[in-house]
């Protein structure tokens, strides 16, 4: 069920409370095992884990992959979560248009995530992940609505068994490495994609471009990374979307993008630009180290 201005949140309670969950777990599991030709080693059908045996890219090895449920959940997540904070606004500005008072509607979802939460309580312990939009728009109302108010929004999660109860996608910086994490890891061939140093550095740009909405001053371009150049500026366009959207997409951060990287040294701009959500020559199949926020983008674009 897709959320609407009458009930935003209404994507989270068939997906926790409606058995939506167990509908997707399984769907992944079937799909998995029958439309891939890996040698399937074991499959966890509680957490939606399947390992398996496959050739790294050059033939030459066998090593073994693990697929997991989770990391599809957490893009879609991410999406239904900016989903439902449109909806929400959009109602918010319909009212205020009309000279009506939106606090009860506020209200309503205020108890409404505490309801899905109340009655999660198995799945979100199993997944906590499913906990992270639910804070994120708690958060995004207190602090966009009700930030002059007493009547702040304050879930109670105090009965469910969670390590880090308090996350949620929030802030920019947040953002920015939910993208771009993936980048400190390894890629198909378990290559470190880019060094710690260089990954600190990349983000402390990217950072500093958004908080300062400037470029920064880069005093030397990072060395290239071990994935193609498509997929970076792919990597990129989908940070874009998250942060400003693409109805416009802004030249400076076309230009942040050849300050970084040397990747980009023999693309002009106007080049990059052009190709800057281009879902060409992006490989993202059999390549488990790309992160399901980025794959569903493409998948959207076929």
């Amino acid at each position: 069920m897709e959320s609407t201005k009458n009930n935003p949140l209404a994507y989270f309670e068939s997906l926790i409370v409606n058995n939506g969950l167990n509908y997707l777990l399984q769907k992944y599991l079937d799909d998995f095992i029958e439309h891939s030709d890996y040698n399937i080693t074991s499959v966890d059908n509680i957490k939606g884990i399947v390992k398996y045996l496959d050739y790294d890219q050059d033939g030459k090895y066998i090593t073994e992959f693990e697929a997991r449920f989770e990391n599809i959940l957490e893009g879609e997540l991410f999406k239904k979560y900016n989903e439902s904070k449109k909806v929400i606004d959009e109602s918010v500005a319909e009212m205020s248009k009309l000279n009506q008072d939106y606090m009860n509607f506020l209200i309503l979802q205020e108890k409404q995530i505490q309801y899905i939460i109340n009655n999660g309580e198995k799945q979100i312990n199993l997944f906590p992940i499913l906990l992270k939009p639910l804070n994120s728009i708690t958060n995004y109302i207190n602090q966009k609505y009700l930030y002059e108010s007493d009547k702040k929004i304050v879930l109670n999660i105090s009965f469910l068994n969670l390590e880090e109860p308090s996350c949620d996608y929030g802030s920019d910086a947040q953002i920015i490495t939910f993208i771009l994490g993936y980048l400190k890891k390894n890629n198909e061939k378990r290559e470190k994609i880019m060094s710690d140093e260089q990954y600190d550095l990349m983000v402390g740009y990217v950072r500093s471009y958004v908080d300062n909405n400037t470029l920064p001053e880069v005093s030397s371009k990072l060395e290239s990374l071990k994935i193609s150049k498509e997929l970076l500026r792919f990597t990129f366009w989908v940070l874009h979307k998250n942060l400003y959207t693409t109805k416009s997409i802004r030249p400076s951060f076309i230009q942040l993008m050849k300050d970084i990287f040397s990747d980009f040294d023999n693309w002009d701009f106007n080049t990059l630009k052009r190709k800057f959500g281009n879902k060409e020559k992006v490989a993202h199949y059999a390549k488990p180290f790309i992160p399901e926020i980025i794959k569903t983008e493409l998948k959207q674009l076929n």
